[in-house]
């Protein structure tokens, strides 16, 4: 179900990928999203195409037995739960910042969030940068700084 290992996808190509999902969803989303628009039901179609992907993925693998063979409704409302209802809650506010701010002045913002979980990780589980991350993390930072003037 994987790619042959003589396939190989030269690394700059995911760089330009992002880039391009990054610069073009905003301008997409205020295009051809009405500000009319039920929000949840939006949000709630996400999520939900992201399960079937995931799920599909996993079952695709041939690893969804052994991946949910310790799986209890429990355990999976306690390691999935909380963070599914952070991204739909994160999913919802990045919907309205979508549909009410400028494309630029929203693509600006959303990529601080880079910023925030570095700094988190650092600070809540002392999960230290690489010399390249940091460089990375600057400047994004400069980036950033420069918006704002």
């Amino acid at each position: 179900y994987g790619l042959p290992s003589s396939f190989s996808i030269p690394p700059y190509t995911y760089f330009i990928l992002l880039c391009l999902q990054c610069g073009c969803q905003p301008i997409l989303v205020k295009l051809y999203m009405p500000d009319t628009v039920v929000r949840s039901t939006c949000v709630l179609a996400q999520e939900g195409a992201k399960l079937i992907i995931s799920l599909g993925f996993l079952v695709c693998s041939g690893n969804f037995s052994k991946a949910t063979q310790a799986w209890t409704p429990t355990s999976a409302l306690l390691a999935a739960g909380v963070p599914a209802t952070l991204f739909a809650i994160q999913n919802y506010a990045n919907l309205m910042a979508n549909q009410t701010l400028p494309p630029v002045t929203f693509s600006v913002l959303n990529q601080t969030k880079i910023l925030s979980t570095a700094w988190c990780c650092f600070l809540l589980m002392g999960q230290k940068q690489s010399h390249l991350q940091l460089v990375a993390l600057v400047v994004l930072s400069l980036r950033h700084w420069s918006f704002k003037k």
